[in-house]
């Protein structure tokens, strides 16, 4: 009897869907399979750590607009507040969806930007090597007064 309850709850749970979706109303961000474009990275010899990163990139763009749409997922790339790297990581993973379903678009360019490096000022160096053991410190020392200095090459370079 319990047996008999049990297995109706669990046909009623797979009839009714979930809270939020029905299962006879489906979008058309629903219709484009994340696993096909996985399979097609696959037979096109991607690495998998790339098409892992790439399904995971496609099932956020899934998650905030629909694949369907190319112009509604450059729209959605552009105003978010990304990094250029990351906006442009994004497009080539629709891009290699769009590839994989036969379809062209028209592809945003993001320009990626090196940003200095951070140099620590003299007071952290110096605590750094005050702290350090002898021979570290003794190392840290000279490759700052040696890296403090001005080669000729240098000066070649940038005239």
């Amino acid at each position: 009897m319990k047996e008999e309850k049990t297995n109706q709850k669990k046909l009623l749970c797979l009839k009714a869907g979930t809270a939020t979706s029905s299962p006879l109303v489906s979008t058309a961000s629903q219709s484009i399979n994340i696993v096909n474009v996985m399979l097609w990275m696959k037979k096109n010899t991607y690495a998998d750590t790339t098409i892992k990163a790439t399904a995971k990139r496609l099932k956020h763009l899934q998650k905030h607009c629909d694949l369907s749409k190319p112009e509604e997922v450059k729209l959605f790339i552009a105003e978010k507040k990304y990094g250029n790297g990351f906006k442009e990581t994004l497009v080539e993973c629709y891009a290699i969806l769009m590839r994989s379903l036969g379809l062209k678009w028209n592809q945003p360019f993001y320009a990626r930007y090196d940003k200095l490096p951070k140099i620590p000022k003299e007071e952290k160096l110096n605590m750094i090597i005050a702290h350090a053991r002898k021979r570290m410190s003794l190392f840290l020392s000279m490759s700052k007064d040696l890296g403090s200095m001005e080669s000729p090459k240098a000066e070649v370079c940038t005239s």
